[in-house]
């Protein structure tokens, strides 16, 4: 969840792993113990618009399988709005969406 209330899909409140955060938003990174003992740059301190200038990083979906570096700066951060329209427009497997 961003600072403005904006929902969006990443398995981690602290985007310094799994994102480019650590280049643009260092200063911004602060020690939340109850979350974790390391300092970290979290989502609930960056507003949407921030969030959307990061990259997120490539990692293995499997051990010994490699990920194709000419697209390491091709994906993009999507709200949990925009993945769940694009479920169900498509077939995705693995994610069932019921009203």
């Amino acid at each position: 969840m961003s600072k403005d209330g904006v929902a969006f899909c990443l398995d981690t409140v602290d985007l310094m792993g799994a994102t480019n955060a650590m280049v643009s938003f260092i200063s911004r990174s602060n020690v939340v113990p109850e979350i974790q003992p390391n300092a970290g740059v979290f989502s609930f301190d960056l507003t949407w618009s921030e969030i959307q200038t990061l990259k997120p990083r490539m990692m293995k979906v499997v051990k010994d399988l490699l990920r194709n570096p000419a697209y390491m700066n091709a994906s993009k951060l999507v709200t949990l709005s925009e993945f769940l329209e694009f479920a169900k427009a498509k077939a995705v497997s693995g994610v069932l969406i019921k009203h």
